[in-house]
């Protein structure tokens, strides 16, 4: 838009708002402004085409933060002129000084209806544009009839536009576009590639939510992505040598919503997603961006052998870019393959250590996430250590809450053996403090009290958390959530201590009560541990009763009356251990539902004349009698039905890649036909000697599609294949460890002794060993890190089991001892 039309107060209006040094002077150009404006929209003989530049700087008001709703009406007259510059203006302000639900937008509804079913396709594209930012769902039954016709019309422009509007439409309300869903999926035939890719739009809303329904999408999307993938476009949609680089992300995406789970859905998805990663892999940014897509939809559809073992070499150039936002999408690639198949990480182990390290905080939490993904039995220890070096440096609330949420679950499911998992929960209680959940000191509580623990062992569980605990109690600044977790155990098991006497753990647990601040409750929880111990033993130290007297006159109620008790238990030791008998420590104590024990007290009251109980059926009818006399009573909220059962994740059985190609059937169906999917045996397999879409014939598009400008070579333009890195992969060393096997593989590979394998071994003609090679610390720490994720199982080690608690309930788990170092991994 030229300025040789418009006035100089305009233009002094632009000048004075650039060279305002504040804002309360910007602010005073405004006001003045506004009250020109209020003046001049109210004069009578005004011009449409002096309203348009009013119009103008009535937005430049509101852009700056200023209501000017007093020019709302003027800017809807506006768009109902025939000039097309003033319409312009009119339908601008509209769009962004109106709402949906402006009480205005009814006036302007009628205009839009006007300007659809106009002849000129630039009044039609502009209603368009206006119906995508201001149609409500109210509106939507009176202007969809004319969007639809406008799907069919003759000027591309128009028809992407139209395709808009019943995206938005979807978005609003998807009910009153439901019967219209055929018509809006023909679109993706459409000629004109423009059109098309407006079209995916709608279609990754529909199959993101519904994939199960629109399953016959997939042959025609893989027919268009490989069209696009050999340049059948126009070049002028390439970007930086990439054939159309959004409308292949965007088909991607899709694709990956329909292989979701679909063994048969992603076997013709296969061929094109390693087509187009081998084609998109050229060193620049958009290629980067197309292989990331092809990593995800690899991991999201039904998982292949091949195919993820080519998503982990291509994400190489991820890791290994000097580039910090690459390297996050390649840790977070990687997350992903982990999830699948594990072994793939080991070749990018000493890549992960670096990223670990690296000062870019968010790259070190990808990294962190990474770690947590590929935890097993064999690295626990190596990755805790990780996680807790990260907890004590990082200060964020929200990371230190997820780190010790993280945490916990991996102890919990892979601690090796009793005392690493009471000092790894008792340091995470430590570091976390107030960010740990009660239900975790909970866990812990349940554990250490669970039936399961050997009491002859004198190492057992018990013991051991009483000596750490004795140990951890005098310490400053516990947090209170500790605190309560050690009063529990040293009140139920402190007696079973093996390096403190029995006085020492009370003299300890009433050096903590002193440490406390005056409002801590904690403090009661304490005190009644000293009086399980005290009863227990039959006597207290003066130190306690001399401290216990002093709490007499607490402020504390509960902490009060706590004190009273246990000085009048201690007067008579057979009252305290009658009424805290050492049996039943640590034990749980059982409850009479029945409440027997209250027998011969009703027979009591009944003889002396007491009411007898009645039914809760007969005290039914008596409750709803009262309550059609007015008497309602509120009903309960409270919800005795047991929790279901979790569901149990799907397993996949993984198709094994066979070497030999096998003919590809024609999945490229015609618009309104569909094609029956292909079975698991006559699947299209990946050859390095065979084109796998050379038996793909015909599809949307053709000679009258896309070229239907000229004539098309038929030969699509030969692409080179990236050459593969020349540098092998570090093959995962034996270890005297367990290895955890790949899903995709059944049983061991049986052993060969060809002459390769002698070489690589170490024999030469003697049969003399080479000398090992010596690793350095970062060598070492990856290999502990990466332990266990691939490579021949060996003979696994003798299996303990090791108890623990999760949603309060005691569960066995069998984990291995702790595996010896693991042997160095052949440099790369």
């Amino acid at each position: 838009m030229s300025g040789a039309h418009l006035s100089r107060d305009f233009f002094e209006l632009i000048k004075n708002i650039g060279e305002s040094r504040s804002k309360q002077e910007e602010d005073r150009i405004i006001l003045r402004e506004m009250s020109t404006l209020k003046d001049k929209m109210k004069e009578k003989d005004i011009t449409k085409a002096k309203m348009k530049e009013l119009c103008i700087r009535m937005i430049y008001v509101e852009m700056l933060g200023h209501e000017a709703s007093f020019g709302y009406i003027q800017a809807i007259n506006l768009s109902c002129v025939k000039h097309l510059a003033q319409k312009r203006v009119g339908y601008l302000a509209c769009c962004l000084c109106l709402h949906k639900d402006h009480q205005l937008m009814l006036l302007l509804v009628a205009t839009i209806q006007k300007d659809l079913a106009s002849d000129n396709f630039l009044e039609v594209s502009m209603a368009l544009t206006v119906v995508s930012r201001l149609i409500s769902a109210e509106t939507i039954p009176v202007i969809m009839p004319h969007v639809i016709k406008l799907l069919d019309h003759s000027n591309p422009n128009v028809r992407k536009k139209a395709i808009g509007a019943m995206n938005r439409f979807l978005e609003l309300d998807p009910s009153a576009v439901e019967s219209s869903l055929p018509r809006c999926k023909k679109m993706l035939y459409d000629k004109d590639p423009a059109v098309m890719g407006a079209s995916l739009i709608i279609i990754e809303s529909l199959v993101s939510s519904q994939p199960n329904v629109h399953k016959e999408l997939t042959k025609t999307l893989v027919s268009i992505l490989k069209q696009v993938t050999e340049h059948c476009l126009s070049r002028d949609y390439d970007y930086h040598r990439i054939p159309a680089p959004w409308i292949q992300l965007k088909l991607l995406r899709i694709l990956g919503y329909l292989g979701d789970g679909d063994r048969d859905s992603s076997s013709m998805i296969y061929p094109i997603v390693r087509e187009v990663m081998k084609r998109a892999d050229i060193g620049i940014n958009v290629g980067y961006a197309i292989v990331y897509e092809c990593v995800r939809t690899a991991i999201s559809i039904y998982p292949d052998r091949q195919l993820l073992q080519e998503a982990a070499s291509s994400i190489s150039r991820f890791l290994t870019a000097d580039n910090h936002n690459l390297k996050y999408l390649g840790i977070n690639a990687l997350a992903g393959i982990v999830q699948i198949d594990a072994k793939h990480a080991v070749k990018h182990q000493l890549t992960v250590i670096d990223c670990l390290e690296d000062p870019d905080d968010t790259l070190r939490r990808k990294t962190l996430d990474l770690l947590y993904s590929m935890t097993n039995p064999q690295n626990v220890r190596v990755i805790m250590q990780k996680l807790m070096t990260f907890l004590r440096q990082t200060v964020d609330p929200f990371l230190r809450s997820e780190l010790v949420s993280r945490i916990t679950q991996i102890a919990e499911k892979f601690a090796p053996d009793n005392k690493w998992y009471i000092e790894t929960m008792t340091t995470v209680f430590e570091l976390g403090g107030d960010l740990v959940r009660p239900e975790m000191a909970h866990n812990l509580i349940t554990l250490i009290s669970s039936d399961e623990v050997d009491v002859t062992d004198p190492n057992n569980m018990r013991v051991l958390a009483v000596d750490t605990y004795v140990d951890l109690i005098t310490k400053p600044n516990v947090p209170d959530v500790l605190l309560k977790v050690i009063a529990w155990v040293l009140g139920e098991y402190g007696h079973m201590s093996t390096k403190h006497k029995h006085d020492a753990v009370l003299l300890s647990l009433c050096d903590a009560m002193e440490q406390l601040n005056s409002k801590s409750e904690v403090r009661s929880w304490l005190l009644h541990a000293a009086l399980k111990l005290s009863a227990y033993a039959g006597k207290a130290p003066s130190e306690l009763e001399r401290l216990v007297k002093r709490y007499q006159s607490s402020m504390h109620v509960s902490l009060q009356q706590k004190a009273h008790e246990f000085l009048e238990l201690l007067k008579n030791p057979r009252s305290a251990q009658a009424a805290l008998p050492r049996e039943k420590y640590g034990s749980e104590e059982k409850v009479d539902a029945d409440l027997g024990f209250l027998q011969s007290y009703v027979d009591a009251a009944r003889a002396a004349g007491a009411p007898a109980y009645q039914p809760r059926e007969l005290n039914t009818s008596l409750e709803s009698l009262a309550a059609t006399h007015g008497d309602k009573k509120k009903k309960s909220t409270i919800k005795f039905k047991a929790y279901e059962s979790s569901v149990v994740a799907p397993t996949y059985d993984l198709p094994s890649s066979d070497p030999t190609p096998t003919p590809a059937p024609n999945i490229y169906p015609n618009p309104g036909t569909q094609a029956k999917a292909p079975s698991a045996a006559t699947l299209p397999q990946p050859s390095s000697s065979a084109d796998p879409f050379s038996n793909f014939s015909g599809g949307p598009w053709g000679a009258e599609g896309f070229n239907s400008g000229g004539a098309a070579d038929p030969t699509p333009a030969a692409t080179p294949t990236p050459t593969p890195d020349p540098t092998p992969a570090p093959a995962p060393a034996t270890t005297a460890a367990a290895q955890t096997a790949s899903p995709f593989e059944a049983s061991p590979a049986p052993q060969s002794t060809s002459s390769q394998q002698i070489r690589a071994s170490g024999g030469g003609a003697a049969g003399a060993p080479a000398p090992a090679p010596v690793m350095g610390e970062k060598q070492k720490l990856a290999n502990s890190l990466f332990m266990g994720l691939g490579g021949e199982a060996a003979t696994p080690p003798q299996r303990t089991t090791f108890r623990y608690a999760q949603n309060g309930q005691t569960q066995a788990r069998t984990s291995p001892q702790p595996a010896p170092a693991p042997a160095p991994a052949p440099a790369p």
